[in-house]
């Protein structure tokens, strides 16, 4: 298990009941830019961005701890050299050596997909809000999207022409 634990692709970090790190794999301190020793032993505090954050996730903490199925969460995160970025964290509740109850966070680095997800945001607006006309069709020509433009310039409505190909409308 301790071979599984290290070798993991995602970061892996083990807490306490008390929020103390107890252990962390290599790729967890990659992800967060500390080395093991520096994280050992520490509250998990260190790593969240102030004590606002530490305080917002203790509920995803205590369901993971209560041995809710797959607690989960993204929350924005600080590495040792002050940067932030995005995590999703999947906790499980485990039982530590000592018989308290604690939990086994499997940690990955979401910051990409955050990054393309408010990229595309922004993006929809611009197109949304567009005075041209804008239609986005699959690779038959079968009509996925329209903008408002569109329907303001030809009549037709989204759900009109949606599904349809454009040289029937």
């Amino acid at each position: 298990l301790q071979s599984l634990f290290e070798v993991n692709g995602s970061g892996m970090l083990v807490v306490s009941s008390n929020r103390q790190i107890l252990q962390v794999n290599t790729q967890f301190c990659n992800l967060f830019g500390y080395s093991r020793e520096e994280l050992v032993g520490q509250s998990a505090r260190i790593l969240h961005l102030d004590g606002q954050h530490y305080e917002d996730w203790a509920p995803c903490y205590q369901e993971a701890r209560a041995g809710k199925p797959m607690a989960s969460a993204e929350y924005p995160w600080r590495r040792k050299d002050g940067t932030i970025f995005w995590c999703f964290f999947a906790g499980a509740k485990m039982q530590l050596p000592n018989g308290e109850p604690g939990v086994l966070w499997n940690v990955i680095d979401i910051t990409e997909r955050k990054e393309a997800e408010t990229a595309l945001r922004q993006f929809s607006l611009v197109v949304e809000q567009s005075a041209n006309i804008v239609v986005i069709t699959d690779p038959a020509g079968v009509i996925k999207y329209v903008n408002p433009r569109f329907s303001e310039v030809t009549g037709y409505s989204r759900e009109e022409a949606i599904g349809q190909n454009p040289r029937l409308l």
